[in-house]
This record gives structure tokens, sequence and C-alpha cells, in this order.
């Protein structure tokens, strides 16, 4: 599957590059290979597990400050925070990414692994309580999908 960068994001009320699919259980594992090369600041490609535009996680790789970075990003009442970064190489830039998300209850863990590596060199816990029908509203659940945009915003660093 290949998203072409839009200019909306999840962040928007608004149709972004994003296909996904209901949690259905609250123990779930999901992975995906990405090839991006963030070109400037704004471009995000990855995945998200998301609320509605106010409640969301988002994991993937972006320009921070003019460097590529993966990074996770928690959204909660629609104030975003950057919970983690981790700068790449132009050489790891280049390299296709394995992105899995683990789900234990509202326990996610963020990892990543280049190529077809077992070892994460990037792995990170979250609380996503926050992501909950009854913190967030609503009445589907969260969604987890990939996602892909061309003016996603950073959040507070």
């Amino acid at each position: 599957l290949s998203l072409k960068l839009l200019p909306t994001s999840v962040a928007d009320i608004s149709n972004p590059a994003f296909i996904g699919c209901r949690q259905y259980h609250a123990n779930f594992a999901v992975e995906t290979q990405l090839i991006f090369k963030p070109q400037r600041v704004g471009q995000f490609a990855g995945m998200v597990c998301c609320q509605n535009e106010y409640y969301r996680i988002d994991f993937g790789k972006m320009m921070v400050d003019g460097v590529a970075s993966l990074v996770v990003l928690r959204t909660e009442n629609g104030v975003s925070e950057l919970i983690t970064r981790k700068t790449l190489s132009r050489a790891q830039n280049r390299k296709q990414l394995q992105l899995h998300i683990d789900g234990d209850g509202d326990q996610y863990t963020f990892s990543a692994s280049f190529g077809s590596e077992d070892t994460p060199f990037f792995t990170v816990p979250v609380d996503g309580g926050h992501l909950s029908t009854e913190k967030a509203g609503g009445f589907t659940g969260t969604v987890i999908g990939l996602y892909a945009s061309s003016n996603h915003p950073v959040g507070n660093e």
C-alpha cells in the first residue's frame, strides 16, 4: 500500500491520507513496513492510534529541527506532546523501517527496527488511557492505521 502525502492531518477535521481498522481487543500487535524520507518540516508518515482528532498517538518519521527523526507524539484534548524523538542518520533515513505497536490494555509499546532485523533500536512505552471512550468521548473506540501528511504538527518540545 502506498499513501500520498496530503496537506491535511489527523489533527484536522477533514479527510487525511489514512487507512485504519478499529481496535477490537485490549491486547493486540500491529506491524507495518515504512519506506519514507521526509524532505521538510511537516512531512510525516507512519502509524496512528486515534480516538478522534483530539485524542491520539502518532508514531512515525518526520523532520524535527531539520533532522529526520522517529517520533512518538501523544495528543490529549487537542494538545500534542512530543513523547520521544530518535534522530536518524542519513544512512538510517534511507533504510526501510519496521514499525510495531503492542497493546496491553491501556499500555501501548511502540518499537522500530531496520528492515528484517529482529532487534528493535527504538522502544517506547506510552500510557494510552486517554484513548478510551470514557476519556475521549465518542462510541467507536480506537482506530489504528497507516497515515501520511505533508502538514503534520510537531507538538510541544
